[in-house]
């Protein structure tokens, strides 16, 4: 936008990601970069909260991030995914929801 709140141009997220937080969203490096929040669910292997009681091998997961693009292009220049880093045996919440279905599915925030 504008100074008079006049949409002068579109962003738009990856076709994976589904719930795109726009609070999170900012313009970073002169407007040449756009670093953004971003949820999406995955099948992921549950193998790890096996002592939890989960005998589920695999389950539909929330999974948050973030991601750094080129404005101009789209074209990712870094992402990073939670469930990449942190082990889902982290989590404090309660297991459930893990047959979805997509893009529903155990959020372990």
């Amino acid at each position: 936008m504008d100074n008079s709140y006049t949409i002068t141009d579109t962003i738009y997220a990856e076709p994976d990601i589904f719930n795109l937080d726009m609070h999170g969203f900012q313009v970073i490096k002169n407007g040449r970069i756009g670093l953004h929040v971003n949820h999406k669910t995955k099948w992921l292997n549950l193998s790890s909260l096996a002592d939890q009681g989960i005998t589920q091998e695999a389950g539909f997961v929330q999974d948050s991030g973030f991601r750094e693009f080129d404005i101009k292009t789209g074209r990712t220049i870094f992402q990073w995914w939670m469930s990449d880093h942190v082990p889902l045996s982290y989590s404090v919440n309660k297991v459930e929801h893990l047959d979805g279905p997509s893009p529903h599915g155990w959020n372990p925030l």
